[in-house]
């Protein structure tokens, strides 16, 4: 009997673990940041990004690539959504790279999942590399 609920308490322990690791991640697709944090996102862009990736994010395909579309999809899906933001806040603009703020390359990460398709939600997109590692770029809106 001592064996049996020991198993069972171990199962638990196992089962507990699990869900504590799968709620640390989370998908785009949940909402990980605000309409209006898109809108600023997008003055940003029409500031600092337009020049290259086009009014419509659609790059101009060998050099400059889209920040839309089944390509970009696919490039980031499953990836920590700070490896995006880290790209936009390290490496951009071409013209000079990490000028951007934190708060300007959260705000253009937003703007480019709303690009997406990918809905808003209540809480703005952290610049935090420990929060932005917390969440998976999914392509597809999740099952579950």
């Amino acid at each position: 009997m001592r064996i049996v609920i020991a198993m069972c308490l171990t199962a638990a322990g196992i089962t507990a673990m699990t869900v504590d690791a799968q709620d640390a991640s989370h998908s785009v697709w949940v909402g990980v940041y605000t309409a209006a944090q898109s809108q600023r996102g997008a003055q940003v862009f029409a500031a600092q990004c337009v020049a290259c990736h086009g009014e419509n994010l659609e790059g101009n395909g060998a050099e400059v690539p889209a920040l839309t579309g089944k390509m970009f999809l696919y490039k980031w899906d499953s990836l920590p959504l700070q490896a995006l933001f880290d790209l936009i806040h390290i490496d951009m603009p071409l013209s000079n790279p990490g000028s951007l703020s934190g708060q300007e390359s959260a705000d253009l990460t937003a703007y480019i999942l709303s690009m997406n398709q990918i809905p808003a939600g209540a809480t703005e997109l952290s610049d935090n590399a420990q929060s932005l590692q917390n969440i998976r770029f999914d392509a597809k809106k999740p099952d579950h």
